[in-house]
């Protein structure tokens, strides 16, 4: 089996990504010149042409871009620069009404939102001090 690196997202060992090591580099100002340069192609890891811009970079690494090799720890340890991890939000779970239905997919609403919702819904559904079916309230707005 072959033990290479290449996609290990273990946080401890990852130094930077390739579009945050081109701006620590000083030749890119900023991350959409660096994204126009590595998608064009322009950008090397390791001797192969790397197009993923928030590629994982690791001790060892060698990064190639403007006819100037770059060692990513080297980069990395000069520049004193930290990789922070993504963390990604949690979802809240949907809330599920007294007809079943899930609420929204899922995004969060306020309970004071929802409580106002649910007036209007109702007020909506009885208008003139009645219930309506589907078709007529549809019919009316």
């Amino acid at each position: 089996m072959d033990n290479a690196d290449d996609d290990d997202d273990s946080d401890a060992n990852i130094l930077c990504e390739l579009q945050t090591l081109l701006k620590l580099t000083g030749q890119i100002s900023t991350g959409g010149s660096a994204k126009v340069l590595i998608q064009s192609g322009k950008c090397q890891l390791n001797g192969v042409v790397e197009t993923r811009r928030a590629k994982k970079l690791f001790a060892g690494d060698v990064v190639t871009f403007g006819g100037v090799e770059y060692s990513v720890d080297v980069l990395v340890s000069e520049t004193n620069y930290v990789y922070k991890p993504k963390i990604k939000k949690v979802k809240p779970d949907a809330k599920i009404d007294e007809f079943g239905n899930k609420e929204f997919g899922g995004r969060f609403r306020s309970e004071e939102w929802r409580a106002e919702r649910k007036e209007k819904k109702k007020a909506k559904k009885y208008k003139d001090g009645e219930w309506k079916p589907r078709e007529e309230r549809a019919g009316s707005a």
